[in-house]
């Protein structure tokens, strides 16, 4: 299991990675409403609230680092 999360995060933080930061900023707010809203069928919405915010935090510090240096 932690294998496949791996991967899955993986490639979603490559994908992220062409994104601007705005897009990124979108996603997670899209991706944070959708979770709240289905809050009730997760085990453990905290956790599952602190991975969406882990990894976009990731791919802003990103997008951040990028704009940068451009």
């Amino acid at each position: 299991m932690d294998e496949k999360l791996n991967k899955i995060t993986i490639d979603f933080l490559e994908m992220l990675n062409g994104m601007n930061l705005e897009d990124i900023e979108q996603i997670k707010a899209e991706w944070l409403n959708e979770l709240a809203d289905k809050k009730s069928k997760f085990k453990d919405y905290e956790s599952a609230k602190n991975y969406v915010n882990a990894v976009c935090d990731v791919a802003i510090t990103r997008a951040k680092k990028k704009q940068a240096v451009a």
